[in-house]
């Protein structure tokens, strides 16, 4: 499998914020700063992170490292991530750790895990 450019998974993200901001204005968000903040908690088609840096995150929470240095946002994607890289590697115990976190991140998210600053930035960019 192929490695996704950081630059794609940008823009993808973007586009996709984009149109769960679109969403959220049309089912009547009475102002911007609440669609922003129910388009980030809204589900999105995969997680927005390079499956490389999902692995790396992976080892990294196997060895019991600290993720206090993280964003609230970050450390909540990375577990929901290890999460289910531990439940896909107990059923496919002999995939490696980087083909089990290439199909990980294209698994749809339950949001975006961005902070709203961060939405405002790619929504009004």
């Amino acid at each position: 499998m192929q490695t996704t450019s950081l630059r794609k998974i940008l823009r993808g993200r973007k586009a996709d914020l984009r149109t769960a901001f679109q969403h959220q204005k049309v089912a009547g968000a009475s102002t911007m700063k609440q669609a922003l903040q129910r388009a980030i908690d809204s589900p999105t088609s995969r997680f927005w992170i390079r499956a490389e840096h999902a692995m790396n995150i992976v080892v990294h929470m196997q060895r019991h490292r600290s993720l206090r240095h993280l964003s609230p946002e970050k450390r909540e994607m990375y577990q929901e991530i290890f999460t289910r890289y531990r439940r896909m590697k107990h059923e496919c115990p002999a995939e490696p750790l980087l083909a089990l976190c290439q199909r990980l991140v294209l698994q749809p998210a339950p949001k975006f895990y961005i902070s709203l600053r961060t939405a405002m930035r790619e929504v009004l960019k």
